[in-house]
């Protein structure tokens, strides 16, 4: 469609190639949860707000595109996410969420900007609860948009969240009864302090850039219907064992209904799959192995204690000492 209007977050050869076909398919809101929590699956509670078209999974996401398996949630048909497909919009969709455009409008101060979302339409949220197998849910997810980059900065500011409530647990957001505590949103940048939600505006070309990969026209990944998306991002947060949580999962878009956004995302409890280090490229201490980032990236600057611009919390010498001299 045309736009209307201009949390703690690698044998043998072979002698031809096998290529994984791209596959997306709708989900009832039962066998997606089910697929998501997979063998630890003891959800209850289970709803899905919106129309079924915006819910589905996607098998062997091609080319850069990190979150190759995955539930998909989906302002538009969640087959869009191919290329030349077009199977539609929402016939009667859900066009309210004060959470989401809270979120929305919680974005534009935290990154210098002015723009206002009028609302949220498009709405799509699968929530459920869990008792927590282990100590950690780990989310990895890939959140892209058809509004990159031409509406970036702009009212048209497509927003996604992962509202999590549970023992411990307080929050901003609303929550279930059962969690009278509210919700806190996992979906932010990587590092972000404050944090900062995730949305078209605070990952691209110009802000949070490392976590951004462009597609405009599907030139860069031809095999799939996006015009940007970000780098899979890694968040987990600690859990009680036994205990009940909630997770909600919502996307919208911003203002209007024009041009999709999607995310992929799986779960685990399995701590072993979490590799936490600096995952920031220009820190002193990346590791390019992390998946998860740990708040321990240190930054370049002047590390001479002699130095009139000594910085004590620099992880490594730029060059930029000044010293005593002739002025």
């Amino acid at each position: 469609m045309f736009k209307k209007f201009a949390h703690i977050i690698l044998l043998a050869c072979i002698p031809f190639n096998i290529v994984s076909q791209l596959t997306v398919t709708n989900m009832v809101p039962s066998e997606a949860v089910a697929m998501l929590m997979g063998s630890d699956g003891n959800a209850a509670n289970i709803q899905f707000t919106g129309d079924p078209i915006q819910l589905g999974w996607v098998y062997n996401a091609p080319g850069n595109f990190a979150t190759q398996n995955g539930l998909i949630l989906s302002t538009s048909h969640v087959q869009n996410f191919i290329p030349n497909s077009l199977l539609g919009e929402p016939i009667s969709p859900v066009n309210s969420e004060n959470d989401l455009l809270s979120i929305a409008n919680s974005v534009p101060p935290l990154i210098g900007q002015n723009f206002t979302v009028q609302d949220v339409k498009d709405v799509a949220i699968l929530e459920f609860d869990f008792v927590a197998p282990s100590e950690i849910l780990i989310l990895n997810f890939t959140y892209g948009s058809d509004e990159y980059l031409t509406y970036v900065n702009t009212q048209y500011n497509d927003v996604f969240a992962f509202l999590f409530s549970g023992p411990g647990i307080s929050g901003q957001y609303s929550a279930p009864a059962a969690f009278p505590d509210g919700s806190t949103n996992l979906a932010i940048v990587p590092s972000s302090n404050p944090p900062l939600p995730i949305t078209i505006s605070s990952i691209n070309n110009q802000v949070n850039a490392q976590f951004y990969n462009d597609n405009q026209g599907n030139t860069n990944n031809p095999g799939l219907s996006l015009t940007g998306y970000t780098s899979q991002i890694t968040t987990a947060t600690q859990l009680i064992p036994g205990q009940t949580y909630h997770l909600k999962i919502a996307i919208a878009d911003g203002s209007d209904n024009s041009l999709k956004s999607q995310v992929v995302l799986n779960l685990s409890f399995d701590e072993s799959t979490l590799n936490a280090g600096c995952t920031l490229l220009n820190a002193c201490n990346y590791n390019p192995t992390a998946n998860f980032d740990d708040g321990s990236c240190t930054f370049p600057g002047c590390t001479d204690s002699s130095a009139f611009n000594f910085d004590a919390a620099a992880g490594c010498a730029d060059g930029s000492c000044l010293y005593p001299g002739c002025t």
